[in-house]
């Protein structure tokens, strides 16, 4: 499973034989003080989920019926449409979460995490103000270095 947050810059080559599902959301579509609302709010939590064996079957059921729901269930009252996607999705997500162990994302996640960490920190810092062009330049140089050290 790869996970996108907004803000994410993100760019794909070589996907024309990629098949799969596209579930579009926004983080607070999620149904608010939940453990999926959290992961969907981790703004460096993992990007790419390897979901074991085990577990994929659980996976594509909630899959199949947030799929169902949204496509068939047009004709009840929209609160609980609504509501109905809201409580399925966030079953998808805990389900997909629950199947991954913890820190199994795709090869070099300490490092993305300390790019994205310094990519994303606030302008204003314990230390002063920070130039937030060389930061990044910085974080995504040292980034890149690690990369082609492997």
């Amino acid at each position: 499973m790869l996970w996108l947050r907004p803000g994410q810059v993100h760019q794909f080559d070589g996907v024309e034989d990629v098949q799969g599902t596209l579930a579009l959301f926004q983080p607070d579509f999620l149904a608010p003080g939940t453990l999926a609302q959290a992961a969907a709010e981790d703004t460096f939590g993992p990007t790419l989920w390897r979901q074991p064996a085990t577990s994929r079957p659980l996976a594509a059921l909630a899959l199949e019926h947030l799929r169902r729901e949204y496509a068939e269930g047009e004709s009840d009252p929209f609160p609980t449409r609504i509501e109905l996607l809201r409580q399925l999705l966030g079953a998808l997500v805990l389900r997909l979460l629950s199947g991954v162990a913890a820190g199994a994302g795709g090869g070099g996640a300490a490092d993305d995490d300390t790019f994205r960490r310094g990519v994303h920190r606030p302008a204003h810092g314990p230390g002063g103000p920070r130039t937030a062009p060389a930061s990044v330049a910085h974080h995504l140089t040292t980034f890149l270095t690690h990369l082609r050290t492997r």
